[in-house]
């Protein structure tokens, strides 16, 4: 669950303080909800629908946010990081046999391309950390 305002949810968890929330256990998932909000923010604020999803497999593989857009999905991970790592984009894997030829008929339907995937975070600026993944800083959105 996320909330649109991140200075609502710090309230009602009784954080009083900047210094709370950033050193607090919950600042990684605060600034997931800040960034989701952003991204759904910035969809809406431009006349655009934003399809967007939590994903998290059976075996417990999670991905922060899918936007689809034109029949395409797009991984993005949420870190509170300035430098992320390849590492931080493993799950994004558990979207492969979304994205293959080999796909029964009755999920056809459900077949999707991948698009290219991102970490939002604290960098400075937009740089590569994969192959097709882009660290994205959380001002750009």
């Amino acid at each position: 669950m996320h909330f649109a305002d991140t200075g609502l949810c710090a309230h009602l968890a009784g954080w009083s303080s900047v210094e709370a929330i950033e050193l607090g256990a919950m600042s990684g998932q605060l600034f997931e909800t800040y960034a989701f909000g952003e991204i759904y923010k910035s969809h809406v604020n431009s006349g655009r629908r934003p399809f967007l999803y939590c994903f998290r497999t059976n075996d417990k593989e999670k991905i922060d946010l899918l936007l689809e857009q034109n029949g395409a999905v797009f991984p993005i991970e949420i870190k509170k990081t300035a430098s992320p790592m390849p590492r931080d984009t493993k799950s994004f894997t558990a979207l492969g046999p979304v994205s293959t030829d080999n796909v029964p008929d009755e999920l056809r339907s459900l077949k999707r391309e991948i698009g290219t995937s991102c970490v939002v975070c604290m960098a400075g600026d937009t740089y590569p950390i994969g192959e097709q993944t882009w660290a994205f800083p959380v001002w750009a959105i």
